[in-house]
């Protein structure tokens, strides 16, 4: 019964890894809205590249992950693929 009060209408969302195009937006969201500190973080092309080649499993929830453990990683205001888990740094290829 639950199920049906809350599906009053379906919004069908493709997964993340059908439209890459959307994780160079996601990514600036996620900076912005999940800020670590006073840093302002940018992200490196190659590390940009990555994320947006991966598949994406886990979907939005994953790629928030991803950027708030970078955050935390990140040794200057910039994110690179050394801040990104081995699995999503390798691809985008060696």
């Amino acid at each position: 019964d639950l199920y049906y009060r809350l599906n009053v209408v379906s919004i069908p969302v493709p997964p993340l890894r059908d439209r890459p195009e959307d994780i160079p937006t996601l990514v600036d969201h996620f900076l912005a809205t999940r800020q670590l500190g006073p840093r302002r973080f940018a992200v490196a092309a190659d590390a940009m590249a990555a994320l947006v080649a991966y598949d994406w499993p886990g979907n939005v929830r994953e790629l928030a992950n991803v950027v708030e453990r970078a955050q935390i990683l990140a040794e200057r205001d910039t994110i690179t693929v050394d801040d990104l888990p081995e699995s999503v740094a390798h691809a985008a290829g060696p």
